[in-house]
This record gives structure tokens, C-alpha cells and sequence, in this order.
């Protein structure tokens, strides 16, 4: 069964987090794999995409800054509900783990859905 939806109805976000503690220390893997499910699930209970990254960037000095970095993708409906959620995960993450960095995008997509009739 397909199913499509045009690209005004449809968003995906892309959340960048950063693993660096500014207070000092990393966020461990086993403690990120529990703000997904603990709370990105909860908010997007319909799926999402994890994967780690490399994040780099430029501080007001001029100087690098380096570190792991962790991406969300989320393909959503374009909604009121779904932008406050989005922002509800940013929130809760940077209150979590001392206000670490992220970034968020968001961009239109023409979506289409595959999957078995038996689902």
C-alpha cells in the first residue's frame, strides 16, 4: 500500500545534538539512548532516525570547536503540535545535560509511504 502526501503537509526536522557537557564531560551513548526513548518517542511515537556525527564549529575567538554529535531525523506533519513538540525535545535535552548545543532544520519534503498491506 502507498499512500502520499503533498509537500505543504509534511516537514522534516533534523536535530543535531551535541554530546559535549559545557560544564565538563560527555554524554555517554547509554544515556542518549534513553532521552530518545524517554523522550523523543514519546513526542514521536510514530518514528524517528537516529545516527551519530561529527560536529565542528567556529566560536566567536576564531577557534574550532570539535565534538560527537548525535542527529534526529523526524518526518512529520506540519503542525502546531509537532512544531511544540520539536521544541519540547530541545528544551527538555539542554535542561538534561547542562544546556549542551543544538541545532535544529527544518525543510518542506514530498513524502510517500511503503509498506505491506498487513500493517
Amino acid at each position: 500500500m502507498m499512500t502520499e502526501k503533498t509537500v505543504e503537509e509534511w516537514l522534516q526536522t533534523m536535530i543535531y545534538f551535541g554530546m559535549d557537557i559545557p560544564s565538563g564531560g560527555v554524554i555517554s551513548d547509554a544515556q542518549f539512548d534513553e532521552f530518545l526513548k524517554e523522550t523523543v518517542t514519546k513526542e514521536f511515537p510514530m518514528g524517528l532516525t537516529a545516527y551519530p556525527a561529527y560536529g565542528q564549529m567556529r566560536n566567536a575567538d576564531g577557534s574550532i570547536e570539535r565534538q560527537k554529535t548525535e542527529v534526529v531525523v523526524l518526518v512529520h506533519e506540519q503542525t502546531d503540535a509537532n512544531k511544540a513538540a520539536v521544541k519540547k525535545v530541545i528544551e527538555a535535552y539542554r535542561a538534561q545535560f547542562d544546556e549542551p548545543q543544538v541545532m535544529r532544520t527544518t525543510s518542506a519534503v514530498d513524502v510517500e509511504f511503503f509498506q505491506s498491506a498487513e500493517r
